[in-house]
């Protein structure tokens, strides 16, 4: 007589199993082979950056490394000139956060101060949850006694940049572009008004979607588990390729983030560069006097 297991297994399958593979225990334990070897004359992801090799640049950790005794990097969500997004689990709230480590000769605190600017605008604008925030800061330590300044935020899906990447003919439809222009002008008059500082570097990789159902990270974790990340050795540190989160089967709620651009409003620039060269706003590019407007 069969087992009441084989019994649910026959009627159940994937959906049992899958109910089952979700009830992740933390801390992790990530596999230690499985995962494919990258070829070592191709530089990947901030591996490109001219100081990538030297001491003062990027923070480097191996999946499943616990930071301050609580937060366990559980992977890697994206990377940028002057920093690298991971994804981790907060063992003592048992909820997921973004970190973004900086590179250790950026001023990331410049960045960190325009979220506390947002933390403290009117929460009753419309903006202001259209906009991203930090939860709180770490500062990472390294062996040579520097530190990494890291910031804690709550994850974000896709980039409005990856939904086009993935649309048909690589464009956005009507509703898409209507929503997005609606909700990023939310979110321009909150910082403009009620925090005082002109974003200056708007464009689809800066605006994200917000993820909704949690349980897209429980998966996202899996998947690492399962199907570890490929990733390279360079001078004794990993390399990972990231990984993206699953997508959304709609566009839902955006939000405006990466502040590293950021300048004050309330001084008026005069020749003073702004912008990547594709979005610079006419007056930027005549070197006049420039404010508040630049940004739409």
């Amino acid at each position: 007589m069969a087992s009441i297991w084989e019994r649910l297994k026959r009627l159940f399958g994937k959906k049992l199993r899958s109910l089952f593979r979700r009830s992740l225990e933390f801390p992790v334990s990530f596999p230690t082979t499985g995962w494919e070897i990258l070829p070592a004359d191709k530089k990947l992801e901030e591996e490109q950056m001219p100081r990538y090799l030297e001491d003062t640049c990027y923070c480097h950790f191996i999946m499943g490394d616990i930071l301050l005794s609580r937060y366990q990097i559980v992977g890697k969500l994206g990377w940028g000139t002057t920093s690298v997004v991971w994804l981790v689990r907060d063992l003592e709230r048992n909820d997921y956060m973004a970190l973004k480590v900086f590179a250790l000769d950026v001023l990331g605190s410049e960045e960190s101060a325009y979220y506390d600017r947002i933390e403290q605008g009117n929460q009753q604008h419309l903006g202001s949850d259209r906009v991203r925030t930090k939860i709180g800061e770490l500062k990472i330590p390294r062996n040579d006694g520097w530190k990494h300044l890291g910031l804690l935020q709550t994850p974000l899906g896709e980039s409005l940049l990856d939904i086009q990447n993935r649309s048909a003919d690589e464009r956005l439809d009507k509703p898409t572009i209507k929503s997005t222009i609606y909700q990023m002008l939310l979110a321009l008059d909150y910082l403009h008004t009620e925090c005082k500082f002109i974003h200056g570097d708007i464009k689809g990789d800066n605006i994200f979607q917000e993820i909704g159902d949690k349980t897209r990270l429980e998966r996202y974790v899996q998947a690492e588990i399962e199907n570890p990340t490929p990733r390279k050795i360079v001078v004794r540190h990993p390399v990972y390729r990231s990984r993206p989160l699953e997508p959304a089967s709609q566009l839902g709620k955006l939000q405006l983030g990466d502040f590293g651009s950021a300048e004050p409003g309330d001084v008026p620039r005069n020749g003073q560069p702004l912008q990547p060269n594709f979005y610079r706003a006419p007056e930027v590019m005549l070197k006049k006097e420039w404010n508040y407007p630049v940004d739409i």
